[in-house]
């Protein structure tokens, strides 16, 4: 019987900072499927955000292998690496990391502006790359066109959340990394968009990789991993700490 290859499959992964002594990051093995919508939880300092730049090719891991379509992102030079991530990967962090001095509509299509690859898939659904990223706000719910020229310094919190969302999903990359996307956000708002951003990345078929510390969104998603239990590093700070204690 076929055997179906993971999206992405780390390998025996290990990463400590450069004036680190101890590992941060310690994965003997981890799958994720196409398509999944995976939940991943841990407390501060169990190497949430460490893993997700090791995943996207931001940092390159000490030893062990990341292998996403295919592809052993570790093994790219930088500049393929780069290339590969604007081609696969959407990103939406916890503080947006938008262009304060560009509009909406330029935040959103800068991610084309990287990967030809993404500016085709996105002109296959909308005629302009400006009428795909009014698409994409419709479907998160900011549907006033008039905001699309206005620099995103003048949107709420919430407003700004959803060009970040929109800027991830354009072009329809593989993988969705979510860096606690919604800690900003009352309880309210944060289920109503977490349930829009999956519907979205549900129509794309992209796969979703969401870190969070909160419990409460846990219950929306395919498959929970928790980071605690998976990170052997953490485990093994988490006994040093203890005994330090006693």
């Amino acid at each position: 019987m076929d055997t179906i290859t993971p999206l992405l499959k780390v390998e025996n992964l290990r990463f400590r900072w450069p004036s680190g002594q101890r590992d941060v990051v310690d994965i003997p093995e981890l799958s994720i499927q196409q398509g999944e919508r995976v939940f991943i939880k841990g407390e501060s300092g169990s190497g949430k955000t460490t893993l997700l730049s090791l995943l996207g090719g931001i940092n390159l891991p000490d030893s062990g292998r990341i292998n996403l379509l295919g592809t052993d992102i570790g093994q790219l030079k930088q500049s393929h690496r780069d290339q590969f991530r604007a081609d696969h990967i959407g990103f939406v962090f916890q503080l947006f990391n938008l262009i304060p001095y560009l509009s909406v509509i330029e935040n959103i299509t800068l991610a084309c502006a990287f990967s030809s690859q993404r500016k085709a898939k996105a002109l296959v659904k909308s005629s302009t790359l400006e009428d795909e990223a009014y698409r994409l706000l419709s479907h998160l719910q900011l549907q006033d066109r008039s905001l699309l020229n206005k620099p995103v310094s003048d949107l709420s919190v919430g407003q700004q959340q959803r060009v970040a969302a929109a800027r991830a999903l354009i072009g329809s990359p593989e993988l969705i990394i979510a860096d606690e996307p919604t800690s900003a956000l009352d309880a309210d708002t944060r289920e109503h968009f977490l349930s829009l951003l999956l519907s979205e990345c549900e129509h794309s078929g992209s796969t979703v990789l969401f870190v969070s510390h909160d419990p409460s969104l846990e219950k929306t998603f395919d498959r929970s991993i928790h980071l605690n239990k998976l990170n052997r590093a953490d485990v093994s700070r988490k006994i040093q700490q203890q005994e330090r204690e006693q």
